[in-house]
């Protein structure tokens, strides 16, 4: 099997021993692996070059949650992972989508796999019960925020006018657009 970056749509590749050296490209569309994220399935050793670079595309559309993980590389031999990934060694975080971030780990899922592990995920807007921001059912994962959270306004929500009912003030680290059309009423925020 063979895939390419720049690919958006998830797949899994089979084989045997792994020596990557070049771009490792995984996409991240969903909790699947192989149907919602890639994969690559080992049966024999896996060796990560000194050049070797993760690239890790993560869909608009999806709202990974916070503590989710992703074994990007399944390796069901016995043997560790030899070599990382340039420039990301054991327990390094990276932010995609400018809010979600992201720790890797070599020693992942059985002890030797490559795992991803979203460790910081903001709040998505779903707009899936009604417009008002302090309804739990607005919201992935589906409790209220809170002062100091990040609040992610994603592409194809509902209710993209909505209306900020929480107390008046509260302080927000960050809101993020991932499409225009949001019209946001109601209360002041920080």
């Amino acid at each position: 099997n063979s895939y390419s970056c720049g690919n958006t749509t998830a797949t899994q590749i089979n084989t045997g021993n792994l020596s990557l050296n070049g771009y490792g490209c995984f996409v991240l569309n969903g909790a699947a692996a192989g149907s919602g994220y890639s994969q690559i399935n080992t049966t024999g050793t896996v060796s990560l070059g000194a050049s070797s670079t993760l690239n890790v595309t993560l869909s608009p559309s999806y709202v990974p949650a916070q503590g989710q993980s992703f074994v990007l590389i399944n390796n069901d031999s016995s043997d560790p992972v030899s070599g990382i990934f340039n420039g990301l060694p054991e327990g390094s975080v990276f932010t995609l989508n400018s809010v979600y971030q992201f720790q890797i780990s070599y020693v992942g899922g059985s002890g030797n796999d490559v795992v991803l592990s979203c460790i910081v995920a903001p709040h998505a807007w779903t707009g899936a019960s009604n417009a008002l921001w302090s309804n739990p059912g607005n919201w992935n994962p589906t409790t209220v925020p809170v002062a100091g959270d990040t609040l992610l306004f994603p592409s194809g929500a509902a209710n993209l006018t909505n209306t900020n009912d929480l107390p008046a003030f509260t302080s927000f680290a960050s809101l993020v657009f991932g499409s225009n059309g949001y019209a946001l009423n109601g209360n002041a925020i920080v």
